[in-house]
């Protein structure tokens, strides 16, 4: 029921079909149930995509009408040049590409984040490290540009690419070194 009403859709009957959207987001689901996620933290990740996609989708159809159909009618057009299906046909995989671009940008960067902060929680204490010295910030800085790699690689980095590269930071002498000097504090 959470994933027809992610994609904003009314509450299921019980003799409903699952439809072929709703379809493409079960293995989601089921691979986080096979892997242990619990089942609010899976309802809340996909009631939050929902809600974001349908923002970006509710903007882009504004969007579109104040900059193509509008004109397009205040020019006098006719049904099939108000559409303006060529124009559609070239914009919608750019879209598209700009906003995975976006969230793959922001999912490295919140990636990042999480493991900046498990780093700075794994003195055990549960307590903000003091700020390091200058050459620490160095060190820690790199880590992080390792772990993240350039802004143009974060805004193109494929999640299973983050891991690794995560995998290889976390388990790495030199910068596990490097991270316990600096306390986990990284600069970009």
């Amino acid at each position: 029921m959470v994933v027809r009403e992610a994609i904003g859709m009314a509450q299921p009957s019980p003799d409903d079909r699952l439809r072929e959207d709703e379809m493409a987001i079960v293995p989601f689901v089921e691979l986080q149930l096979a892997a242990g996620f619990r089942p609010p933290a899976i309802e809340r990740l996909l009631r939050v995509q929902g809600d974001s996609t349908r923002r970006i989708a509710e903007q882009e159809g504004a969007w579109w009408n104040s900059e193509v159909i509008e004109p397009a009618m205040a020019a006098g057009k006719g049904p099939e040049e108000i559409a303006n299906a060529d124009l559609a046909d070239r914009i919608a995989p750019l879209s598209e590409q700009a906003v995975l671009a976006m969230y793959h940008a922001q999912q490295a960067r919140a990636w990042t984040a999480n493991i900046i902060e498990g780093v700075r929680g794994a003195d055990g204490e549960g307590r903000d490290p003091q700020p390091p010295s200058n050459d620490n910030r160095r060190s820690a800085s790199s880590i992080s540009a390792d772990t993240r790699g350039s802004p143009r690689n974060a805004a193109t980095m494929r999640p299973l690419i983050c891991r690794r590269r995560s995998r290889g930071w976390c388990s790495a002498a030199p910068c596990s070194t490097a991270a316990s000097r600096s306390s986990g504090w990284a600069t970009a």
